[in-house]
């Protein structure tokens, strides 16, 4: 789950109704979208101008792209790898995960 006072991302245990984390985003302000690519562990949080590439085991940061401004929402397509990214003023950022670890 996306702080967006804190900029960071909270790790919660839904069973056990517990924070479990809370994992810091230098460099993100106000997180807001957040998606999830289950087979590779990768969350994809859309912050003010950048879309954060977080491991979700560890919560390193991997990778940040660049995207519109006022981003609200973030999307994950598994069957082609893209990422949606929507932002203000009717933009939209669509990048491919190639890997986990890289996104060009």
């Amino acid at each position: 789950m996306n702080l967006e006072e804190t900029h960071s991302i909270a790790v919660i245990d839904s069973a056990a109704k517990k924070l479990k984390a809370t994992w810091p985003m230098e460099g993100c302000e106000g997180p807001s979208g957040l998606a999830l690519d289950r087979k590779t562990h990768t969350l994809f949080a859309s912050c003010d101008g950048k879309l954060m590439v977080v491991d979700s085991k560890t919560g390193k940061v991997r990778q940040s792209v660049p995207i519109g401004d006022d981003c609200d929402g973030a999307f994950f397509d598994p069957g082609t790898g893209n990422v949606f990214a929507s932002a203000g003023a009717g933009k939209l950022s669509i990048i491919h995960a190639d890997r986990p670890a890289n996104i060009p």
